[in-house]
């Protein structure tokens, strides 16, 4: 994962130190936006082992995050991991919804507590339908 970041941090100072050509009506515009929330799930999912594997990095940032928080996301691993090609039912609602929207304040985080919640009934409705509809 320290790569991923080094990664990005060198894209976003690429795109910085960039000198805007003269604005035209054909220039393209490109706006470079930091995202915590992104890193933020990244961390979590880093520190439980679901999909993200960085023996240092755990053994540096493991403390910041409670045991128990950690026990809780690896209980339900089956559900939240993804990768090659393959995911839990939960991966996009935990990891890639929470990656896209804004969690800047209260308000915000509970909007995003909200579409969690929406997705995930949304997504075991379809599995309880389709399981029926099978049998």
């Amino acid at each position: 994962m320290g790569k991923l970041i080094r990664i990005l941090i060198a894209v976003t100072m690429a795109f910085a130190a960039c000198t805007p050509k003269q604005q035209n009506e054909n220039s393209i515009k490109i706006t470079v936006e930091l995202r915590p929330e992104i890193n933020y799930v990244t961390h979590l999912y880093t520190l439980a082992g679901l999909g993200f594997s960085d023996d240092e990095y755990t053994a540096r940032y493991g403390n910041t995050t409670p045991r128990a928080a950690i026990d809780t996301l690896q209980k339900y691993k089956d559900f939240l991991i993804f990768g090659q090609g393959e995911g839990g039912m939960l991966a996009g609602p935990f990891f890639f919804t929470v990656s896209q929207l804004d969690i800047s304040n209260r308000d915000s985080m509970q909007k995003v507590m909200n579409t969690i919640k929406k997705e995930g009934q949304e997504r075991v409705s379809l599995i309880l339908l389709s399981s029926i509809a099978k049998a």
